[in-house]
């Protein structure tokens, strides 16, 4: 099969299929709000004002569920309070052991400080006086041992008597005996033995007290943590609970908007399904909806303008701008089998949806469900040879097309200045009426 090259005025023009949407609604009954039970429906198709009651429920059995979820979150919340104690009363353990960790410290430094300075003249004189006061305290006990052996010579003594005299003395002299010791001690220079020994104790303090301060800051944050998780967890669960006993009062669902009821669930048995079961839309915010691939959406962008053509409205088309792009889940070989769900095989090709808003004036009535196509033009219109595009095959960095020599097909390489879903426009390698092959339908 073959062409004839035309030169004429083309404009590459992409053309998307779509259909009317009403984008503005509002969700009055769904699975997930926990409607199981459905007792009326507004009649699909019908007009709701705002305010106006779409939908009565009854709750079968959601008071005894409420009611559990009450002892549950004040069980939550009990957990909760209890945690904190806990947390309160480790908080105060922690910081008595870093406290007893922070005196043990101190002690060992003023033992080395006290070990490294020496005794004062002061605590010399001191500890002299008290060997002195321990020397006169021992001499009073031998003066009054002697004057009751003395006694004892010319008559009884009692027994008591001298075993509390013999008392005083031992004690005399063993105070006699520390005070001579501590004075030595005083007087003599610290080996360097027991200056390695003193510093060994600071340092072994002081580690001591950083442990004590780490494990402290590490579990008083995990403590913290916990109970905030406690606390997060009760107020979540408040929340759902609030939101289920507002469901006890609430029989009527008035919708929020005015607009047109749509049934997007058939009602039946309650389930869980997170499908919508009525819907409130608004006929008089409209746009087209139309369905691109993704070399198509590759030349869009959000912000241009195009034209809208609907089969509702044969005399003429209606100015649009592309208002948003967006992925949708739909395979396109969805929309290449007309509804023969059983012959669809994924292509891993997803669709997107291309949002248009539309001008039109007050006498053109648009509806949901209108078909139509938007029609995007790429570059502005000019003068061009124009052949189909089924007519040129890409190699590599060049284009190609079959072009009749005689009776002979020759390949010849042709630039393309443009191109749309059907035609292309050939800036040089081919002239106008020249038969060119179709090389794919």
């Amino acid at each position: 099969m073959e062409v004839r090259a035309e030169l004429r005025t083309f404009a590459p023009t992409l053309v998307l299929p779509g259909e009317v949407e009403c984008p503005r609604t509002d969700d009055v009954m769904s699975h997930y709000r926990w409607w199981v039970n459905i007792q009326w429906l507004k009649p699909e198709g019908h007009w709701v004002a705002a305010g106006e009651t779409a939908a009565v429920v009854f709750q079968d059995g959601l008071s005894n569920w409420v009611e559990t979820d009450r002892l549950q979150l004040a069980m939550r919340r009990a957990t909760a309070v209890a945690r904190a104690a806990r947390a309160e009363l480790a908080e105060v353990d922690r910081r008595h052991s870093v406290a007893v960790a922070e005196r043990a410290w101190e002690r060992a430094r003023r033992a080395l400080k006290e070990l490294e300075r020496g005794a004062t003249p002061e605590e010399l004189r001191l500890a002299e006086i008290e060997v002195e006061r321990a020397r006169c305290r021992l001499a009073a006990a031998d003066r009054a041992m002697e004057r009751l052996q003395a006694v004892g010579r010319n008559s009884d003594v009692p027994e008591e008597q001298a075993e509390e005299l013999t008392h005083r003395r031992e004690l005399a002299a063993a105070a006699l005996d520390m005070a001579q010791t501590a004075l030595s001690a005083l007087k003599a220079r610290p080996t360097e033995l027991e200056l390695l020994a003193a510093r060994a104790a600071v340092r072994a303090a002081q580690a001591a007290l950083e442990s004590r301060r780490h494990e402290a800051a590490a579990s008083g944050q995990q403590e913290r943590a916990e109970v905030t998780h406690a606390r997060e967890v009760a107020e979540d669960f408040g929340t759902e609970v609030a939101a289920r006993e507002s469901m006890l009062t609430t029989m009527e669902r008035k919708a929020n908007l005015a607009g047109v009821v749509r049934w997007e669930e058939k009602p039946g048995a309650a389930g869980v399904s997170p499908r919508i079961i009525l819907t409130v839309v608004d006929p008089a915010v409209v746009v087209f909806l139309a369905r691109a691939t993704q070399r198509q959406v590759s030349r869009l962008s959000v912000g241009r303008p195009c034209r809208v053509s609907l089969a509702a409205v044969p005399e003429g088309s209606l100015p649009g701008t592309i208002a948003s792009i967006s992925l949708t889940s739909e395979d396109l070989a969805m929309s290449q089998v007309f509804g023969r769900e059983e012959e669809w095989k994924e292509t891993d090709c997803r669709v997107y949806e291309v949002m248009v808003e539309m001008e039109r004036d007050e006498g053109t009535a648009l509806y949901q469900g209108m078909t139509g196509h938007a029609l995007v033009a790429l570059s502005e219109p000019a003068e061009w040879i124009v052949i189909p595009s089924s007519c040129v095959v890409s190699r590599g960095a060049a284009d190609w097309a079959l072009v009749r020599d005689g009776h002979d097909w020759r390949a010849r390489q042709v630039v393309l200045a443009g191109r749309d879903d059907r035609f292309v426009a050939v800036a040089s390698g081919l002239s106008a009426g020249e038969a060119v092959a179709v090389l794919a339908d």
